[in-house]
C-alpha cells in the first residue's frame, strides 16, 4: 500500500479474517482487507475502496468443473449463472444469509428467479 498507494499506517496488525468486521466497528483498525462479498460491507457500512492499480487480485467466482464428467448441459448453465452474477448480487445474497440468516436455498432461489434463470 505504501508503495503502490503512499500509504502509510501507524502499525500493522495480523487477524483472523472473521474477525476483521468486528475490528473496523469498533475502532480497533482503520483498514482491512475483506472479500468483496463480505456480508459485514452492507450491514456495517464499510466504504470499499477503488484499487485503479491491482495491487489486489480479483476475487471472482469461478465455475470449475471437470470437463468430462459434467453434462453439455449442465455446463451450459453454469455459464449462463456466471454470465448474470455480479458482486453486488453476491454482496447482497450474502447479507441474506449470513446477517438476515434467511435460507441460502431460498435466496438462491430468489436470485435464480429475479435473473430470468429459474
Amino acid at each position: 500500500l505504501e508503495e503502490v498507494y503512499g500509504v502509510e499506517f501507524g502499525g500493522f496488525r495480523s487477524l483472523d479474517p472473521a474477525l476483521l468486521p468486528t475490528a473496523l466497528t469498533d475502532g480497533d483498525v482503520q483498514a482491512a482487507n475483506l472479500f468483496t462479498t463480505d456480508p459485514a460491507i452492507a450491514s456495517e457500512g464499510f466504504v470499499t475502496l477503488e484499487d485503479p492499480e491491482n495491487l489486489f487480485g480479483a476475487q471472482n467466482v469461478v465455475p470449475l468443473i471437470h470437463d468430462a464428467s459434467v453434462p453439455r448441459e449442465a455446463r451450459e448453465v453454469l455459464n449462463r449463472v456466471s454470465a448474470e452474477l455480479t458482486t453486488e448480487d453476491l454482496l447482497a445474497m450474502n447479507e441474506r444469509v449470513g446477517v438476515e440468516h434467511e435460507s441460502a436455498d431460498a435466496v438462491a432461489a430468489d436470485w435464480l428467479s429475479e435473473a430470468g434463470l429459474d
